[in-house]
């Protein structure tokens, strides 16, 4: 007889393992269709025949292929893993839930601890062998049949941690959610509610603060609550960038991550079997075996249920309903939950006292969120306390006059910024000037600024994000009004000698990577050149580098002034290899549009002794004509113009925004192509292409008319916008050919 003080019963666990034979075919037939047969397709496709270039081409992607399957980023493995975690983890306990079973459990001589052991062990063996066996095989196969190219064993190690660790981790949750219960539908739920419920709680406090906090951005603890607060959706997209917020990231360093997750794995396996020690056997049938773990298990649950419901009914009918569905879902949950506690209709109003209670704590939180009581629009850190500081934004972006009438600035991109990601902006004169933009935005929050802006308003958005000294993080995001305060501040921050190094576009060609020194390759066109024509390509990877370094050693010193008033002379499309640091491959980037401006003048020495490449503007030779649209749209206050392009008048324009519709015989567009070589160069003076545009600092106000827009021509017949710098729009030239095609 063994003796019931023994940690492990051998042949117990065999006997075990015989009765769970299902779940040892499961994992065999489960894995072997989640790895060896995928690969076995992926080969097939070699055998489509065609040239060595084809060939070689379905070799890399075989490859690829390959690597996806065999690396922890295979979605199907760790669906796998995931689905036997929860069987396992009941099946192996569900006999605590049957009486009968039960009492012949307890009755074997053997420990409680020997019981928790045996079967805690079945569950683990009954899976883990199959999906090793499997992913030998798999590998043997990558290798004999040629498309195991970019494995490592670096990956493969990595690969079995990952899918092991979360494996153990989802296991040992669904066996405490089982000790847990009495009941194994019960236990399933409550598996699943401790796998989801925080991010479900965080979406839904996202979506409150969404709807009433002016300045909201997003929030550090919440985005972690999403990301970390389900082992399932960590398990999916680790190593991947996920759907994170700027401060926390899917892309941890795997081993260090793998390690704190074994340890909480080793933490919840302590309390599960601490649980099981101590659990009574007649708890057996019963929805919860431990009676403590009741009331805040119900609390917990009927708040985020009545929030959840609250967040519903705001999306479907409004903040009035918001509180309905608040009261709504804190009545139906703690009905619910009573039901199942007791299993009895009975006593569905049992401590209905608590209902009231909660009922009232789920109003308090959403009315205290929608008053603010805590101050969130108008907090800002302390200044010292501030570690290092991110941002982004946009200048303001149209002019609209008093009948709605817009004139488009030409940015390039959406804005500014440089996020924690990169580890922020630390010199403190740029965080004191930071500061003094968020300082300024929430004054103007205060006063109520933006919400009272007009049509006439220019109007920007500032985004600002905290590293705090304290290790917490924290961000705001504001609607700003006014074109020169504030953007004034932001021109400090981007031509700091900080921030042009971390966001530079010259400084993202990275020449600190060898691969990147040995496969730089340098497009460079002249403002008279279109996307699709080179005016020069330097391949030489130590000239390329020579060039980069010396352009972001001249980019340090451009100034605001030379930037907003002046177009760059050259721009650089710059490819280059680089190893991603998480899978090993060799990625090829592109940046595109890099400035080179008259002012570098060691860069254009450079440019021209090697690619043989010198500035040039756009002229009348290089043009076959250049054609002046026109649109007479309503404009954004809704209302229109005559179709001479004059505005209309106060009493029409009141009118026509009343009832937003408008006489299609009113509105007009046509089209004209210019070929008068004097006419061509008066449009062309000022003007500059839109791929010369896109290299241009957002500073660098180019516009667009509302009604006339004007293209170039080549004689190739490629056509490109043209822009103009703020005020020197050619409107007069533009209603005269108008007025000469119409006539």
């Amino acid at each position: 007889m063994t003796s019931n003080r023994s940690f492990f019963n051998g042949r117990l666990l065999r006997e075990t393992i015989k009765r769970n034979l299902w779940a040892i075919i499961l994992s065999f037939i489960g894995f072997f269709f989640c790895l060896p047969l995928p690969l076995a397709i992926v080969v097939q496709g070699l055998s489509d025949g065609g040239g060595f270039a084809v060939r070689q081409d379905l070799l890399e992607t075989a490859q690829n292929n390959a690597y996806s399957l065999l690396s922890y980023v295979n979605p199907a493995v760790k669906l796998g893993m995931c689905i036997m975690a929860v069987l396992c983890g009941v099946a192996l306990f569900s006999y605590l839930h049957s009486r009968r079973r039960v009492d012949f459990y307890h009755a074997l001589p053997a420990s409680r601890t020997a019981l928790f052991v045996n079967n805690y062990l079945t569950g683990i063996l009954t899976v883990v062998p199959a999906y090793l066996v499997m992913y030998a095989l798999s590998l043997v196969m990558a290798g004999a049949l040629g498309v195991g190219g970019l494995l490592s064993a670096g990956m493969v190690c990595k690969t079995l941690l990952v899918n092991l660790v979360f494996f153990l981790l989802l296991y040992t949750i669904s066996v405490l959610a089982t000790i847990l219960t009495g009941n194994t539908i019960l236990a399933a739920a409550l598996d699943a509610w401790i796998l989801f419920s925080l991010p479900v709680l965080s979406l839904v406090l996202e979506v409150l603060c969404i709807q009433y906090f002016d300045t909201w951005s997003d929030s550090f603890v919440l985005n972690w609550l999403l990301e970390n607060g389900s082992p399932v959706i960590l398990y999916f997209f680790t190593g991947t960038s996920g759907f994170s917020g700027n401060y926390t990231s899917f892309n941890y360093p795997i081993v260090p991550q793998m390690l704190v997750l074994a340890v909480l794995w080793l933490a919840l396996t302590a309390l599960a079997l601490v649980l099981f020690r101590i659990r009574k056997s007649e708890r057996a049938g019963v929805a919860i075996a431990f009676e403590g773990f009741k009331p805040p298990l119900k609390w917990y649950m009927v708040l985020v249920i009545a929030l959840l419901f609250g967040s519903v009914f705001l999306g479907i009918g409004g903040e009035f309903w918001i509180w309905f569905g608040l009261l709504a879902g804190t009545v139906l949950g703690h009905l619910f939950i009573e039901i199942i506690y007791h299993f009895d209709l009975r006593a569905a109003f049992a401590h209905w006292k608590t209902m009231i209670v909660l009922a009232v704590a789920a109003v308090a939180i959403v009315f205290g969120i929608q008053r603010d009581v805590l101050g969130y629009d108008e907090w800002l850190p302390d200044e010292d306390s501030i570690e290092a500081i991110g941002f982004s934004g946009t200048y303001p972006w149209q002019v609209v006059d008093e009948y709605g009438y817009a004139d488009t600035y030409f940015y390039n991109g959406t804005g500014c910024g440089s996020g924690l990601e990169k580890g922020g902006l630390t010199d403190p004169v740029v965080v004191h000037t930071l500061y003094s933009i968020a300082q300024e935005c929430v004054e103007q929050q205060k006063a109520g600024t933006p919400q009272q802006a007009g049509p006439e308003d220019e109007t920007g958005w500032f985004n600002v994000q905290y590293r705090l000294s304290n290790g917490t993080y924290a961000s705001r995001s504001y609607t700003y009004v006014g074109a020169d305060t504030i953007p004034a501040l932001l021109d400090e921050v981007r031509f700091s000698e900080e921030y042009i190094r971390q966001e530079g576009t010259a400084y993202q060609v990275n020449l600190d990577q060898e691969l990147t020194q040995q496969t730089l390759r340098l497009s460079v066109r002249t403002n008279a050149a279109p996307s699709d024509t080179t005016s020069a390509v330097v391949s030489d990877a130590a000239q390329a580098s020579e060039i980069i370094r010396t352009l972001q050693e001249e980019s340090v010193s451009l100034t605001p002034q030379v930037a907003a008033n002046s177009t760059p002379v050259l721009r650089i499309d710059a490819r280059f290899d680089y190893v991603d640091q998480w899978d090993g491959q060799t990625l090829e980037e592109i940046v595109q549009f890099i400035p080179v401006y008259a002012t570098y003048t060691r860069t254009l020495a450079l440019l021209e002794q090697y690619g043989n490449v010198v500035p040039q503007e756009l002229t009348v030779d290089d043009l076959r004509g250049i054609t002046v649209s026109w649109v007479d749209a309503p404009p954004v206050s809704g209302g229109v113009y005559h179709a001479d392009g004059s505005p209309l008048d106060q009493s029409e324009q009141a009118s026509a925004t009343e009832t937003a519709s408008y006489d299609a015989d009113e509105v007009e567009s046509g089209s004209v192509t210019v070929t008068d070589p004097a006419m061509m160069q008066a449009l062309l003076q000022n003007a500059v292409i839109e791929p010369a545009a896109q290299s241009c600092d957002i500073s660098r106000r180019l516009i667009s008319d509302g009604v006339y827009s004007v293209e170039a021509v080549f004689q190739n017949n490629y056509s490109v916008m043209l822009y103009y710098p703020e005020g020197q729009f050619p409107v007069e030239l533009c209603q005269s050919a108008r007025t000469s095609a119409l006539t």
